[in-house]
């Protein structure tokens, strides 16, 4: 376990080194309709909501979340609707047991990989979550507005930093993950996210 930490740390090293393409357009030629029934248009806020994230996980919470979002968007007709979603400690350590089942090691600890041999997992693994991302946002009427975004790292760390550098009006995210400890740990992120989140977070219950 050591020696994975180990790694997960250079990999979340490497991968905030190649951030500079912050963003990805949407695509819809890539998307799949998840839902049986489109989402509702929301009603407008007082408040101007130009910039709006949401944050998922790939769980049906979280598709719920991105619905919100998607409805909210096009009701106040923000200019800006961002689709965070971040590689966790979990994600990446799977990622790195894959690619390296057997990492060496001497009597002083692990030998960490050249970091030259860990940009090809971190790109490899970013491009599968932005195929991912592309499939799991439903089309849509005006995919020019919408930004998909992939990172590396904690959970909440990364959400907290993605709101502050782009300035976000609102952070959307579901209240649960995926079944069993996904479940809770998803829970856990969104209380922690809400308590440091410089921006205004609302939380969707799936249904």
């Amino acid at each position: 376990m050591a020696e994975t930490d180990e790694l997960l740390i250079q990999v979340q090293r490497i991968a905030r080194l190649s951030e500079q393409d912050f963003f990805r357009p949407f695509d819809p030629s890539f998307a799949e309709l998840l839902h049986e029934n489109p989402a509702r248009t929301a009603r407008p806020t007082g408040k101007r909501l130009d910039r709006l994230l949401v944050a998922v996980d790939l769980s049906d919470c979280s598709r719920a979340a991105l619905d919100y979002t998607l409805a909210l968007g096009e009701g106040i007709g923000a200019r800006a609707i961002m689709v965070l979603y971040v590689l966790g400690p979990e994600s990446m350590r799977e990622c790195i047991r894959r690619r390296y089942p057997f990492t060496p090691r001497t009597t002083e600890g692990p030998v960490l990989l050249d970091d030259r041999e860990l940009i090809d997992l971190v790109a490899e693994e970013r491009e599968k979550s932005y195929a991912t991302l592309q499939c799991f946002v439903p089309s849509v009427s005006t995919p020019r507005r919408i930004q998909l975004q992939v990172l590396f790292g904690d959970p909440v760390e990364r959400i907290v930093e993605a709101t502050e550098q782009s300035r976000v009006d609102l952070l959307i995210m579901g209240t649960h993950g995926r079944t069993g400890l996904q479940r809770v740990i998803m829970g856990s992120v969104a209380e922690q996210v809400v308590r440091a989140a410089s921006c205004a977070v609302l939380t969707v219950k799936e249904g």
